[in-house]
């Protein structure tokens, strides 16, 4: 960053100015918006935090912020980093314990390795410890508050692929080179086809539904990574239905209705204008109707 090399700082963001202004560099050249690109940026420093060094355990990085930083390159942003600790369907609550350990050991001394990092939310778990959640805060230089990240650890069932490794990639460009303000990190990170074998499920199944779910399958159609034609990728969506816990999952019109009320309020926020005005929520239920259609068939 143009200014940086004239101070001591450890990180981009520390040097306010010049992080300021590669955050509305990157705004104008990408259409998103500021506090959303800032958001990524402090995402990519947790991954670098979770993923350092050698002892972060069995943690799989997945969810809509895996899908924008590593598999499709960036299309909506993510507010919320959601990863995935495998574990046997039978895993007893002690099991469940030492598969955590390690990324627990990582998130609790986040803010001590990363002090501009407060939690707000301490890790705390839920749902007879298949889940667990915590929120941090970062400084913003584009909002008057902190910005806030969610982070989401599920401890529910074993991965169907082996995950790979990928660098995830930061949004925020220097305004002078057009390039990263960060490296990429290396993480572990879903197979693209159990992220989108997720994905339908979360459409079909979610109990809030979420219009997320529905832009991110329509997305991946047009992209040519939604392989309805191959029914290996149907029995996987079939598998993760059947993972003890989820609902039945349909395409009912009481469904497409609820998730029609939520494209102004909940989609337009993290599209850039020119995305939204692509996307066809009747077009984008069609796709969810024929995956129904397979999924369902006796």
């Amino acid at each position: 960053m143009s200014r940086r090399d004239e101070k001591t700082v450890t990180f981009p963001h520390e040097d306010i100015d010049s992080f300021r202004d590669a955050v509305q560099f990157t705004s104008a050249r990408s259409g998103f918006p500021g506090d959303l690109i800032e958001k990524d940026y402090f995402c990519s420093l947790v991954l670098s935090h979770l993923f350092g060094g050698s002892n972060h355990g069995t943690l799989v990085f997945k969810g809509g912020t895996s899908l924008n930083k590593i598999h499709f390159g960036f299309y909506r942003l993510s507010e919320d980093l959601d990863f995935s600790i495998p574990v046997a369907l039978d895993a007893t609550r002690g099991d469940r314990r030492k598969a955590k350990s390690d990324t627990e050991k990582r998130i609790t001394e986040l803010q001590a390795a990363l002090p501009f990092f407060a939690f707000t939310k301490p890790w705390t778990g839920a749902n007879n410890s298949t889940q667990y959640l915590a929120e941090v805060a970062y400084p913003s230089v584009i909002t008057n508050a902190p910005g806030r990240i969610k982070i989401e650890a599920g401890l529910r069932e074993p991965m169907l692929m082996p995950p790979i490794t990928h660098g995830a990639s930061c949004l925020v460009l220097d305004p002078g080179s057009e390039q990263p303000v960060l490296d990429p990190v290396n993480v572990r990170v879903m197979d693209l086809r159990e992220a989108m074998a997720e994905k339908a499920r979360a459409t079909l199944a979610r109990l809030t539904p979420a219009i997320r779910d529905v832009f991110d399958l329509w997305h991946a159609r047009q992209k040519g990574a939604l392989p309805f034609e191959n029914p290996e990728f149907i029995t996987l969506v079939r598998q993760k239905l059947a993972i003890p816990g989820n609902a039945a999952g349909s395409a009912s019109t009481e469904r497409r209705d609820q998730l029609r009320g939520q494209v102004n309020t909940e989609l337009r926020p993290v599209l850039r204008s020119a995305d939204f005005d692509q996307f066809n929520f009747d077009e984008a239920w069609k796709i969810v109707e024929e995956l129904a259609r397979l999924v369902f068939a006796e």
